[in-house]
């Protein structure tokens, strides 16, 4: 069984060049912050669990794009079943940290909502709730993960694909980056014949930006994107003063 080397062209490798040097200062500023929270005991409170949670989070990010850089960088050899796993590592590992921290950020904001307005330190009163939360927070998006891969559960059912998407801000920023990516009918190189129509018949020609957003179906328009983007915004944050301004609450701070 022969190996296959992992390796990257010389572009991808040119354009991962400001990516490699802000994650190196990145890696920097976490080194420096955490021989502060292990030199001064005052900073190790319990009320800075989750944000510590999102910081390491954070760094295992650094770390697997290390990792991953580097073992394209050395033309590492892999076997087969090896680079299954490690494709299929890259391709999770990224989505599961980014889904823990969605949640992590969630549960300090739920925290810290508790203390302000109910005046209630749940890392004292309720330590256990605490560490059933640190548990479900990192089990379940990795359950999820895996129920999906072997229960070929990636693919979207047709009906929820259909009207779901326009739920999602993601669909909005992301169509609008598209559309400011590929904007002004400029010329792109093609890179194999799987994507756009006009490079399937020559995979080494050249296409139009404008076929890349067809090909992706953006719908609506940059400044449209953006005006849903901002109703989202202004709708949300007016629930959320609703939902503080006439809250019934007679425990809280006087």
């Amino acid at each position: 069984m022969n190996c296959t080397s992992l390796n990257w062209s010389s572009k991808s490798v040119y354009n991962l060049s400001p990516t490699i040097v802000v994650c190196s200062i990145a890696v920097l500023i976490h080194t420096i912050f955490w021989i502060q929270v292990i030199s001064f005991s005052s900073l190790r409170q319990r009320n800075m669990m989750w944000l510590y949670a999102y910081l390491i989070t954070d760094f295992f990010l650094l770390t697997r794009f290390f990792i991953f850089y580097f073992l394209r960088h050395w033309d590492v050899c892999l076997y087969p079943t090896f680079q299954l796993i490690l494709c299929y590592f890259e391709a999770t590992s990224k989505f599961y940290i980014n889904i823990v921290q969605s949640y992590i950020l969630l549960a300090l904001n739920v925290c810290r909502g508790a203390q302000s307005i109910f005046n209630r330190n749940v890392f004292i009163k309720h330590p256990r709730l605490i560490i059933l939360t640190h548990l479900l927070i990192y089990i379940l998006p990795a359950l999820n993960i895996t129920i999906q891969i072997f229960g070929n559960w990636t693919i979207l059912l047709p009906w929820f694909g259909v009207w779901g998407k326009w739920l999602s801000f993601f669909k909005y920023s992301y169509d609008a980056c598209l559309q400011l990516q590929f904007k002004g009918e400029r010329i792109y190189q093609c890179v194999d014949g799987s994507i756009i129509p006009s490079c399937r018949n020559n995979p080494n020609g050249t296409f139009i930006s404008n076929e890349a957003t067809e090909f992706f179906d953006v719908g609506i328009s940059i400044g449209l994107n953006f005006l849903v983007l901002f109703g989202m915004f202004v709708v949300f944050r007016t629930l959320a003063y609703f939902a503080l301004r006439f809250i019934n609450n007679h425990t809280g701070r006087t």
